[in-house]
């Protein structure tokens, strides 16, 4: 039976300059932004690149099988991008044939324009129904884990880590774009922003010179997760107002197909400014080796507390 590998396996090589390409194309305009928001220097450079392989945290889903009509849905549901895009087409060729009918011209062509938007609309219909099936984006979407991208670094003794990267993954990234119907380069760009701010939170040095040097791996995910979402959240916003981006639409439907750890930071966008996430994340890093998500919210209160004053 297929599997969830066969399912990335599928992803066209293109996608792998796409990806390329976009990153090339944004990444000094996310590092800027990114320090003109956190007001912090990496204290090491961190290399990002183009990977054909999976993060460890898909390990177990690549093995899982599909019975041929779940794997016919899973096929069908990466194109949802282009059907709705067919479907648009559909409707504007079915204009068409309404201005050929006003002016009582075509002859012929009326019929075959009525067959073809007939075919497309039931075809589309049709396609969509079994997509609805698809359990991907869930099973995808429910590992608590980066899977698109990853930021790793190596501990040690004498230093904060060593060799510190970031990693996207072209075939996640192109598999997952389709299915949540964003284009890959919005998607690329999110994810390399997501992964810029952990890199950021964890290696950025504020202006007294410190950085998270310890406790960063042991803490709650959910405030590591939480702090990479709000500042792709913000930056995604900082794209669009600054650069004539529109990053924001992505953004949403990126986050409306996550749960858990990455949800953490909504509340925290309507509550908390950045000069108020910052306080908090500086103070936290440098007062305790682990960070609990209490501990983190609780640090939010009160500096927007102290900001306030």
């Amino acid at each position: 039976m297929p599997t969830f590998r066969e399912l990335f396996e599928q992803v066209p090589d293109a996608v792998a300059d796409e990806v390329e390409s976009s990153k090339n194309r944004w990444r000094d305009r996310l590092q800027a932004a990114m320090r003109k928001l956190t007001r912090f220097q990496l204290v090491a450079d961190v290399p990002i690149k183009i990977d054909a392989g999976y993060p460890d945290s898909l390990s177990t889903l690549l093995s899982t099988p599909f019975t041929e009509e779940e794997f016919l849905a899973e096929i069908v549901s990466k194109y949802l991008f282009d059907i709705e895009a067919l479907e648009y087409k559909g409707r504007a060729f079915a204009g068409l044939r309404g201005d050929l009918n006003v002016y009582r011209i075509g002859g012929a062509l009326d019929q075959k324009l009525g067959d073809m938007v007939e075919g497309i609309d039931s075809t589309c219909s049709e396609l969509r129904r079994i997509a609805t099936q698809a359990t991907v984006k869930e099973k995808l979407m429910a590992v608590r884990d980066d899977v698109m991208g990853v930021y790793t670094y190596v501990p040690t003794l004498h230093r904060a880590v060593s060799k510190p990267e970031i990693f996207l993954f072209w075939k996640v990234i192109g598999l997952a774009a389709g299915i949540m119907k964003i284009s890959v380069e919005d998607l690329t760009v999110l994810v390399m922003t997501h992964e810029l701010a952990h890199a950021y939170s964890h290696l950025g040095c504020d202006a007294s010179g410190t950085f998270w040097s310890k406790g960063f791996a042991e803490s709650d995910i959910n405030v590591k997760e939480g702090i990479a979402q709000y500042y792709t959240w913000a930056i995604a916003k900082y794209l669009d107002e600054h650069h004539s981006a529109q990053f924001m639409p992505s953004y949403r439907s990126k986050i409306s197909n996550q749960a858990g750890p990455y949800r953490v930071h909504e509340p925290w966008t309507e509550k908390y400014s950045l000069e108020v996430l910052r306080s908090a994340l500086v103070h936290v890093r440098n007062a305790t080796e682990y960070v609990t998500l209490v501990t983190f919210e609780d640090t939010l209160v009160t500096e927007q507390k102290a900001i306030r004053v």
